[in-house]
């Protein structure tokens, strides 16, 4: 359908379904938008992560957000293959935001790990085309992130990196100070203990229960309770 390759028809369509709340409805279309879209010539590798974030959107409204995750594979696949060397800093802009776009998408769902990876790249991005208050505020995303991530093996801003990239004056150095704060008794600190916490974690994404959820805390602390680790909040 040759319809499919006008935006503005796909988005009259899209929002008459979302105000329907009709999402699984909503959902197929776009998939199937999505499908027509990669046919055609008129759309570019950053339209078809549109659709890819879409889909993922929805599927986090139905709160179903962890079935989304191949959506959000498929974006960061298309946005990992595009070659910075080949494009200009209008295009790298666009780069930059889409990865950070990503980075919330998995914040979402309490991908945390995957958030500060793609968070570092929008960083990088930004950081490299100069525009240092973009990257400052992404990167503070990216210790907020890392220090909810219970492992801690993700990329880490040290207060001498913040230094040599921001100067002493940088917010960021507050930051780092206020998560370090959280107190963690001795064995909480075990890895042993972090990676059973975090494979709960995990598991709590999988079954589609997040923490905004009513049932949240009673659900983590029952996985945990299986697992050997008695939680109380």
């Amino acid at each position: 359908n040759k319809s499919v390759a006008n935006w503005d028809s796909l988005l009259v369509y899209f929002a008459q379904r979302f105000n329907n709340n009709d999402l699984n409805g909503l959902y197929n279309l776009v998939l199937l938008a999505k499908k027509k879209a990669e046919e055609s010539s008129d759309f570019t590798i950053l339209d078809l992560i549109y659709f890819d974030f879409f889909l993922a959107s929805i599927l986090h409204r139905e709160f179903v957000g962890w079935r989304g995750v191949k959506h959000l594979e498929d974006a960061k696949k298309k946005l990992d293959k595009i070659d910075l060397k080949d494009i200009g800093d209008k295009e790298k802009n666009e780069i930059a935001k889409f990865y950070y776009d990503l980075g919330k998408h998995y914040e979402q769902i309490e991908l945390l790990k995957p958030a500060v990876e793609t968070y570092l790249n929008s960083s990088n991005i930004y950081y490299d085309l100069d525009k240092k208050e973009d990257a400052q505020y992404i990167d503070s995303k990216i210790i907020e992130c890392n220090y909810r991530l219970y492992s801690r093996d993700c990329h880490l801003l040290t207060k001498e990196i913040i230094i040599k990239k921001y100067g002493r004056k940088s917010y960021l150095l507050r930051v780092l100070e206020i998560v370090k704060q959280e107190k963690y008794n001795s064995v909480e600190q075990s890895k042993e203990y972090l990676n059973v916490i975090n494979k709960v974690n995990e598991e709590l994404v999988r079954i589609g229960v997040y923490s905004n959820d009513l049932n949240y805390k009673k659900e983590k602390q029952r996985l945990l309770k299986e697992r050997g680790i008695d939680w109380q909040y």
